[in-house]
């Protein structure tokens, strides 16, 4: 998490999408290292921060994207794993600033 919050994203937010489908397609044991990362990010120095806490918010909008890339972007089925209907999620993902193109 320090490594990926630390990267500048040259890419923005579709580098940052590309990088977590990656790792979440690639994961076979429910951990994922710095050694999964691309190698221009897990290269970085982690600094030791104290640990921040972060917003409901921001961990529902993580969630949500990875319930999305786990599902090839397909958002009728990520909504019924989520549990709420495709409208819903639909304004959720333009609440959080997430723009993808109908499915």
């Amino acid at each position: 998490i320090t490594l990926l919050t630390q990267y500048h994203w040259p890419g923005n937010v579709r580098q940052l999408e590309n990088v977590v489908e990656r790792v979440v397609i690639l994961d076979r044991t429910g951990v994922i290292g710095p050694d999964m990362l691309p190698p221009e990010i897990a290269a970085q120095k982690a600094a030791n921060p104290p640990e921040e806490l972060s917003s409901l918010a921001e961990h529902e909008r993580s969630y949500i994207l990875h319930v999305l890339a786990r599902c090839d972007d397909n958002r009728s089925k990520a909504a019924r794993i989520l549990g709420m209907d495709r409208s819903s999620l639909w304004r959720k993902l333009k609440e959080y600033g997430v723009e993808q193109a109908d499915k």
